[in-house]
């Protein structure tokens, strides 16, 4: 199954539609400001940040639906979580939003 995951020379829009689509849903409809703030405030202390980060990682697996490929969850979710903290830490500019977003 993961061979399958890789095999293709052509963009995989079968993977990549369903990862984009719980980016930004997780991202913008799905996060409250007050996480985004808070994680901004509290930085690592910010149980919304790993919230966040979770929930994103399970959207995505969810979405995909490759039921076999139980590391999508935990991969998504950890550089979800520290792109996310990386950004709260700088400056909050358009720059590190489209940093953000391209990660």
């Amino acid at each position: 199954m993961l061979q399958d995951l890789f095999a293709s020379a052509g963009p995989r829009w079968d993977l990549i539609l369903p990862l984009l689509c719980a980016h930004l849903l997780a991202d913008f409809p799905l996060q409250p400001r007050r996480w985004v703030t808070d994680r901004r405030e509290r930085g690592w202390a910010s149980g919304w940040l790993y919230l966040h980060a979770g929930f994103s990682g399970a959207l995505a697996y969810l979405l995909l639906g490759i039921w076999s490929a139980w590391w999508i969850l935990p991969a998504v979710g950890i550089t979800h979580l520290m792109s996310d903290r990386i950004k709260a830490s700088g400056p909050d500019d358009l720059p590190a939003f489209l940093w953000d977003q391209s990660v």
